[in-house]
C-alpha cells in the first residue's frame, strides 16, 4: 500500500492517499487487505458515512484552507484573527488547526467575508 493512512472507522476499512494525491479504499476481506475498485472524487466519499455528509465536508475544506492561508499571510496571532473575522479566540484556533469537524460552514463562510475575502458558490445540475 502505497500512501498514508488517512482513516480507520473501525470496520476493517483503511482509506489511503495514494502518491497522485488519490484516495483508495482498501479493506481485509479473507483476511487480507484489498483495494476495492471503486472511484472516489475525493477522501470524503470515502470516509462519510453519507453522500450529504461528504459533500458538506468537501465544501468545508475548501472553504477551511484558503481561509487559514488568508489569515496565516496577513494576521499575526490568534487573538488579532479572532477579532478581524469577528469571533472568539477559541472559535478562529478550531479552523486554523484544521479541526473541520468544529467549523460548521455558515462560520466559515462568516469568517471568510470578516477577512475580506470573496466567497463564491455555484450550483449545477447532477448528472
Amino acid at each position: 500500500m502505497a500512501g498514508e493512512v488517512d482513516s480507520l472507522d473501525g470496520t476493517d476499512q483503511v482509506v489511503v492517499i495514494n502518491a497522485g494525491g488519490s484516495p483508495a479504499i482498501w479493506r481485509m476481506i479473507d483476511g487480507v487487505m484489498a483495494m476495492s475498485r471503486k472511484r472516489l472524487a475525493n477522501v470524503w466519499d470515502a470516509i462519510e458515512r453519507t453522500p450529504e455528509d461528504a459533500r458538506n465536508m468537501n465544501l468545508r475544506s475548501g472553504l477551511m484552507m484558503p481561509l487559514q492561508s488568508h489569515i496565516a499571510r496577513r494576521i499575526v496571532g490568534r487573538t488579532q484573527s479572532a477579532k478581524v473575522v469577528g469571533v472568539q479566540q477559541p472559535r478562529i484556533s478550531d479552523p486554523m488547526r484544521g479541526k473541520i469537524n468544529l467549523s460548521a460552514l455558515n462560520a466559515l463562510v462568516n469568517m471568510a467575508f470578516a477577512a475580506g475575502m470573496r466567497v463564491e458558490m455555484r450550483l449545477r445540475k447532477v448528472a
